[in-house]
């Protein structure tokens, strides 16, 4: 038997079945099909390196794929800065970061064209050229359902 449904502390509408509460659908965590809150440089990071390394389904806000490119802007920054202060030889470092994160930037920007409407061949010409992957922060993502899935939320699951 359900009953009237509530709102969970992430702004989710859960419908009370008998003693346990189950989550439906998380129209109220996005409204008008986009996310109420931008997601935390924390949350983003650990989204695109943990969560979702190796996930190409599905769609990126644009504060998960800015908050991407600004941790790599970070790194290269500090690598190349203390490169030229100390030791030319501290840039091989930056080497392996971007054999790291190449995997998940290049997932989380398939992500975020999913949230354009786009389709995911346009990745291979994007990350070629680094303005428009740029653009891809500005760009709005799409109001409500697309063809890849729910708006995203920035609310990570407990």
């Amino acid at each position: 038997m359900a009953t009237e449904p509530s709102v969970n502390s992430w702004g989710a509408v859960e419908a009370k079945t008998g003693e346990s509460e189950v989550p439906t659908i998380l129209d109220d965590a996005v409204k008008g099909g986009r996310p109420l809150q931008m997601m935390s440089f924390k949350d983003a990071l650990f989204t695109c390196f943990i969560l979702k390394f190796k996930t190409k389904h599905g769609r990126a806000s644009q504060s998960e794929f800015g908050w991407l490119l600004v941790c790599h802007l970070l790194v290269w920054s500090i690598t190349m800065g203390l490169g030229s202060l100390i030791s030319p030889d501290l840039i091989i470092f930056f080497v392996p970061y971007l054999l790291i994160s190449l995997t998940p930037t290049f997932h989380a920007m398939v992500r975020r064209l999913h949230d354009c409407g786009a389709q995911d061949w346009l990745v291979y010409p994007i990350m070629l050229l680094a303005i428009p992957a740029l653009l891809l922060v500005l760009a709005k993502g799409e109001q409500g359902m697309n063809a890849y899935g729910p708006p995203p939320t920035n609310v990570l699951a407990d």
